[in-house]
């Protein structure tokens, strides 16, 4: 029986949530969580128009932060990883933001590419991926998607785009409740973004399924089953169709923000990004003429772990 490794924290500084993941390397590519956690802070909120992390964005993370460092400790993790993903890569004051970081909460913080982000990502979903064949892995984060795949000679492929939920809403739907024109506006320059970005990238596979990561697409997974209380192991694994998701999509739409905000399953803190991250969705899917999507748990923060257990180097 293997032993136990070693007991890792990894923190996801990410454009819409701050996310720990606790958990036990066991060798052999095993990962075992033992704690998870999320906070809905708004790192990027702005970011997409000015360039910039703004004060109360960096404070009311550091908040988080702190409190997930001392959690982390007092589980007994012997080391603690950050990383930080579309937000923090675009913002100028990167820099200044990581030195708060480090002065705050003693992380030295790992600013990762939009490739690095995608790589990390598929190390995450590869104990799904063993089971399916002609994927799509698609990450629908706050500013940036990732999309992942293997080429028939085998070769692993990562794209990147500035394609987010909350990119999206705060270019386009900044009202409570947006007008038909600016949800079309939207979708149309989803579309441009994913036909510029992937298509002539993705001319030799053609995915039969794809499996989704991210916020936005757990969230589908919990609003479709009407969790109350979220639960990894009923999100894991399950599987949207197109069409449930353009159902969805439509009930998301119709419904005005504060009621929203009340929808079994979906968080209050997400619920003014979700019709964004929605459409992102399902134009992809329409665009890959996919008809399934199959959810994953794993993701980034699994990936993670993996690369620190057998990595010495920083990530950026």
């Amino acid at each position: 029986m293997n032993k136990r490794e070693k007991r890792y924290a990894v923190i996801d500084f990410g454009t819409n949530s701050i996310r720990m993941l606790v958990a036990d390397f066991w060798g052999e590519g095993q990962v075992k969580p033992v704690y998870q956690d999320l906070r809905i802070t708004r790192l990027g909120r702005g970011v997409s128009k000015n360039k910039k992390i703004l004060p109360e964005a960096i404070n009311d993370t550091l908040t988080v932060v702190r409190d997930f460092v001392l959690k982390a400790h007092g589980l007994g993790a012997e080391q603690i990883y950050a990383v930080a993903t579309s937000a923090v890569r675009d913002a100028e004051n990167r820099e200044e933001f990581r030195k708060r970081v480090y002065e705050q909460t003693g992380l030295k913080l790992n600013i990762i590419s939009g490739e690095k982000e995608a790589e990390l990502t598929y190390l995450g979903v590869q104990s799904i991926l063993e089971q399916a064949m002609e994927v799509l892995v698609v990450d629908i984060g706050g500013g940036s998607t990732e999309f992942i795949w293997k080429t028939p000679s085998g070769d692993i492929k990562y794209v990147s785009l500035d394609l987010g939920a909350v990119r999206m809403t705060e270019d386009f739907l900044v009202a409570e409740q947006p007008a038909e024109e600016q949800f079309v506006i939207m979708q149309e320059r989803i579309r441009t973004l994913l036909e510029r970005g992937i298509l002539d990238l993705m001319e030799d596979f053609s995915p039969r399924v794809i499996l989704g990561v991210g916020g936005t697409i757990t969230t589908l997974a919990a609003i479709d089953q009407r969790l109350e209380v979220y639960r990894p192991e009923k999100v894991h694994g399950y599987r949207l169709s197109f069409q449930k998701i353009q159902e969805i999509l439509a009930l998301l739409k119709a419904t005005p923000l504060q009621q929203r905000k009340m929808i079994p399953g979906l968080q209050p803190g997400r619920a003014d990004i979700i019709v964004a991250g929605t459409a992102i969705l399902s134009e992809i899917m329409s665009l890959m003429q996919v008809n399934q999507l199959i959810v994953s748990e794993y993701d980034l923060l699994h990936g993670s772990i993996l690369y620190f257990s057998s990595k010495t180097d920083k990530l950026n």
